[in-house]
């Protein structure tokens, strides 16, 4: 294989992993956007998460990977927008037990 192909196959396989990484989470994201609910998530892990995509992302910036980076971003603003929600669930339950 030259350097071409493999290139070539590269770019394929992250094209094949970013569809196949968003249409994992696909049913994930419509319920939290629907319900609102994240109580099945943990905050430890979304925060781990974020991290290693910023990282992926960086690695994906560096390499010139634009699918890759289409595909972190979405994932990025998929778990920031849980992490926002834990926050703000979180923040309500606090207010309801001073209130009480």
């Amino acid at each position: 294989m030259n350097k071409g192909d493999i290139k070539t196959w590269s770019k394929n396989t992250a094209i094949l992993a970013a569809i196949f990484g968003f249409l994992q989470v696909y049913p994930s994201i419509v319920k939290v956007i629907k319900t609102g609910n994240v109580s099945s998530y943990s905050r430890t892990a979304q925060i781990m998460g974020l991290i290693s995509a910023a990282f992926w992302f960086i690695n994906a910036y560096l390499s010139g990977d634009v699918t890759s980076m289409i595909a972190l971003s979405i994932g990025i603003g998929f778990s920031s927008y849980i992490l926002y929600l834990m926050y703000e669930t979180q923040d309500k339950k606090d207010k309801q037990a001073k209130k009480n």
